[in-house]
């Protein structure tokens, strides 16, 4: 019996030992940290040797392949993030104004800034074959031409959406453009009516559909002359 009981208590402390043993090892493991993506650094909250609490920052690491953007939105355009949502946005960077990427809406706020009463969009986006996107760059998002045309029919406006060096005036007062005879490449001038300016150019009406206009070198052109199509 006494040594019956002294090969439990044995076994007991095999058990007991086998388990800070294990317990041991996934402290160990907890030493290192793992990033989930590949990233960057770009803060370090501690340094070498100093001791650290259970669940302590530590450092901030970025996914740099996807970019997050936010825009603060005013409450009289939130009707409008719908149609973006569906349509699709761009995203000009100040350090790259030529360049737009398309971006996608990733999350809508639901409140509304107690100071400046506008609401968080957050847009994502992949990294530009073009440049390289950077944390903390700044620049300035629109709906594309798509959302764009949406939002002036869900408003009510019906019209085409033109570039704005499309248009020139004669008189200070009527607003034309030219349209192009696709037989001869020659232009003519039609007066149109501007509903609306918006950041992707005019909305006008009196053109009729699949009509070709001229978007470049409006002033300079004249009555009957033939110009060269760019493909």
């Amino acid at each position: 019996d006494v040594r019956m009981a002294e090969l439990d208590t044995a076994r007991a402390l095999v058990v007991s030992a086998k388990a800070t043993v294990e317990a041991a090892s996934d402290k160990l493991s907890y030493t290192y940290l793992k990033s989930p993506y590949d990233g960057v650094v770009v803060e370090k909250f501690v340094e070498q040797y100093e001791d650290v609490q259970a669940k302590q920052k530590i450092v901030r690491v970025l996914d740099t392949s996807r970019i997050e953007f936010t825009v603060q939105v005013p409450e009289t355009l939130m009707a409008n993030v719908d149609i973006v949502s569906r349509a699709g946005a761009y995203v000009f960077f100040d350090a790259y104004p030529n360049f737009k990427v398309p971006a996608t809406i990733k999350e809508i706020g639901k409140e509304a800034s107690k100071t400046t009463r506008t609401y968080p969009i957050t847009l994502i986006m992949d990294q530009p074959e073009e440049f390289k996107i950077l944390p903390g760059m700044a620049g300035k998002a629109k709906g594309n031409d798509e959302a764009a045309s949406k939002i002036a029919e869900a408003e009510g406006l019906e019209g085409f959406l033109i570039p704005v060096t499309a248009t020139f005036s004669e008189d200070g007062e009527k607003t034309y453009v030219w349209v192009v005879d696709p037989t001869t490449n020659t232009v003519s001038k039609r007066a149109v009516e501007v509903i609306t300016l918006t950041e992707n150019g005019s909305l006008v009406s009196g053109l009729e559909q699949n009509e070709v206009i001229a978007t470049a070198g409006a002033n300079m052109l004249i009555e009957g002359q033939q110009i060269r199509v760019l493909e």
